[in-house]
């Protein structure tokens, strides 16, 4: 053959493999907006973000999704070549068929479950036949850091604002009852794009681990990107969340900069020191009228109202009321007569099953408001016995104490819980307050946690199959909290095997890491695990952008971790994920 028809050959070659290269490049920008499209989750719940068409329901996520099988599935007809599943597929597979095998006996929530297992399967097995090469691996790892980037950089400037615009824009119809997506009368929390401050501080936490993969190389980048993501995991105020970032980062901390922290040690405990002490000054010079009614009742630019409503003193631990209400009129010194917003906190024992609220004067009435007072939303007591607290946001209070001479009104609708301080905050509470009242109320959240075990176990007992998917009893302000408690009510002993078997996997898999710490599939695997762990006491992995983020995650380790004497599918080393 001649030079020139060598060329041809070659040129033609080339030719023909344009296509390819095409769409493969496109199957990875799709496959990358998928992931991104699901952890940016309020921007599928807004009405622009919502395409009727038909009976169908089109979101970014969904058209995404639709997109990248369309381009997956013609990439494999193209090049002939059929899928191979693992014994994690094979897993992913039986979890997927129990799913949809109970819900057939529960249609009321067939919908939900097979929403939810289209998401859950479908991300997985798109990001496991879609990467295919380093650098798939590497676009998909950029997507979820860049997506939680986002997440982070929303929140920061949400909580700056104490606003978050998109609550406004959702549709009722793309949440129905789900109350935790609309702003809550608490404390000022950051939901970000992911719509609830536990499952959001979750994604943060695990997309932590990943940004100092990728941005390993460059260390101010790094420092940024993980300082933006653990400023809005903090403003979040899960406590779970701190504990578990903790847990992963201090010891990770330890062993990759072990020599630094030996160098700085005494820099550090310094500048911890310094620190602890701003943060104690600016907490016990924080501006706040009270009453307190543990003995002798004091009061400090809140006065109790003792001639309206019935409350009966109980020793030294404070008041019971006995007609419902405890009024209390603030001094309009204090805050000035408009001040614009309020925050009262309530500290009480959690006892009976009833709702506890607080009740205020408006400055102005909204469009449809006849009564004087205002109601703000509820908290559900849980008859834990334990002391805590509840912490209620007035929007434009009127502090002028007409017509009932009182300003606010906490409301006990059952008459059993022992009140024994109220605060009042001039806006909203500060950071620091909002960490001790955390704290404070910790008790009572993790005795709440511990009694859903004798329900999960009495459920159990009474249902040995299940009450079917999405069908776990639970309060009306929250289900059961713990993943594996919901299985074993949903699926019955089924339910406890599955959570058996996971906790196996994730056993022998830590076990494979730990072989290989400085693999990128033991950081994948971290990444995957903190979502897991959150999953035992946070039904995140009922949450879009968690089931997006695990099931991606989940793919990649199984794409990359050496299990097999042919080694990994994906052949990747720390230079191949850097930036």
């Amino acid at each position: 053959m001649s030079v020139g028809a060598d060329k041809e050959a070659i040129a033609h070659d080339h030719a023909a493999s344009n296509p390819d290269r095409l769409l493969r490049l496109v199957t990875r920008a799709a496959l990358s907006l998928t992931v991104a499209a699901g952890m940016l989750h309020l921007f599928n719940l807004v009405g622009w973000g919502r395409w009727q068409l038909g009976p169908f329901m089109l979101t970014p996520f969904r058209a995404a999704f639709i997109v990248s099988w369309l381009l997956l599935i013609a990439g494999m007809v193209r090049q002939r070549r059929l899928p191979r599943l693992d014994a994690l597929d094979a897993a992913v597979i039986i979890f997927a068929l129990a799913y949809a095998g109970r819900a057939l006996f529960t249609p009321e929530t067939f919908g939900i479950a097979a929403n939810w297992l289209v998401t859950a399967a479908g991300v997985y097995f798109l990001v496991k036949l879609g990467v295919r090469d380093r650098a798939d691996l590497r676009a998909v790892l950029i997507s979820i850091v860049a997506s939680a980037v986002v997440i982070a950089a929303f929140g920061l400037v949400e909580y700056a604002a104490k606003a978050n615009p998109l609550f406004d824009s959702i549709e009722v119809t793309a949440i129905g009852a789900d109350s935790r997506i609309s702003a809550s009368g608490q404390f000022y929390r950051v939901r970000s794009l992911v719509g609830h401050p536990g499952f959001t501080a979750a994604v943060l936490t695990a997309a932590v681990l990943l940004a100092m993969l990728l941005l390993w190389r460059r260390p101010v980048a790094m420092a940024a990107t993980v300082a933006a993501l653990l400023g809005s995991l903090f403003l979040t105020f899960s406590r779970g969340s701190w504990l578990l970032a903790a847990l992963i980062f201090i010891p990770l901390a330890l062993v990759l900069y072990r020599s630094s922290v030996r160098r700085y040690l005494q820099w550090a405990a310094l500048a911890a020191l310094v620190a602890a002490a701003v943060l104690a000054a600016l907490y016990w010079t924080r501006g706040e009228a009270y009453i307190d009614f543990t003995g002798s009742v004091q009061e400090s630019g809140v006065r109790w109202s003792r001639g309206t409503g019935a409350a009966t003193v109980i020793s030294e631990e404070g008041i019971m009321p006995q007609e419902y209400y405890v009024y209390a009129d603030v001094d309009a010194q204090t805050f000035g007569e408009a001040p614009g917003a309020a925050t009262v906190v309530v500290h009480y024992r959690d006892e009976g099953l009833g709702v506890l609220r607080v009740d205020y004067l408006p400055a102005s009435r909204e469009p449809g408001e006849t009564d004087d007072w205002r109601i703000l939303p509820r908290i559900n007591k849980t008859d834990t016995g334990n002391w805590t607290n509840a912490a209620f946001y007035l929007d434009q209070p009127l502090f002028e104490g007409h017509p009932y001479n009182a300003d606010i009104r906490v409301v006990d609708e059952d008459n059993s819980s022992v009140i024994s301080r109220v605060e009042v905050h001039a806006g909203r509470m500060d950071p620091v307050s909002q960490v001790v009242h955390q704290w404070e109320a910790r008790s009572a959240s993790l005795s709440t946690r511990f009694e859903t075990y004798p329900l999960a176990w009495d459920t159990a007992r009474a249902n040995p199959l299940g009450v079917g998917p999405f069908n776990s009893p639970g309060t009306d302000h929250h289900a059961v909290d713990s993943l594996p408690l919901t299985w074993l009510m949903e699926f019955g002993w089924a339910g406890a095997l599955m959570a058996a078997a996971l906790a196996l996997l994730v056993v022998r898999e830590s076990y494979r890491v730990a072989t290989a710490p400085w693999a990128p599939a033991s950081v994948i695997f971290l990444a995957a695990l903190a979502l897991i762990l959150h999953g035992g006491h946070l039904m995140i992995l009922y949450d879009k952008p968690s089931i997006v983020m695990l099931s991606a995650l989940a793919a990649l380790y199984s794409l990359t971790r050496a299990a097999t004497p042919r080694g990994p599918a994906v052949e990747a080393g720390f230079s191949d994920c850097y930036l």
